[in-house]
C-alpha cells in the first residue's frame, strides 16, 4: 500500500516539473502554432463558403475557365 502511494507521489512531482507553465516558449514557435491556428480557422471558413454558395463557385470557375482560353486564343 505505501509502495503504490510513494509511486503516485513521485508520479506527481514528476509531472509537475514536466508542466509545460514551467518551460520557456520561443517567439518562432508561437507564432508557428498562431499561423497554424489562423490556417486551420481559414480553411473551415472556406468550406463552409463553399458549403453555402456552390452555385457561385461554379460560376466563378467558368469565368476563370473562359478568361484562360480567351487569353491563350489572342497569343
Amino acid at each position: 500500500m505505501f509502495a503504490s502511494f510513494k509511486n503516485l507521489f513521485k508520479s506527481k512531482n514528476r509531472s509537475a516539473e514536466d508542466s509545460p507553465l514551467n518551460s520557456v516558449v520561443s517567439e518562432n514557435d508561437v507564432q508557428r502554432q498562431q499561423e497554424q491556428i489562423n490556417d486551420q480557422q481559414r480553411r473551415e471558413v472556406e468550406e463552409r463558403y463553399r458549403q453555402q454558395h456552390p452555385d457561385q463557385i461554379k460560376q466563378e470557375k467558368e469565368l476563370s475557365f473562359e478568361h484562360k482560353t480567351n487569353k491563350l486564343k489572342k497569343s
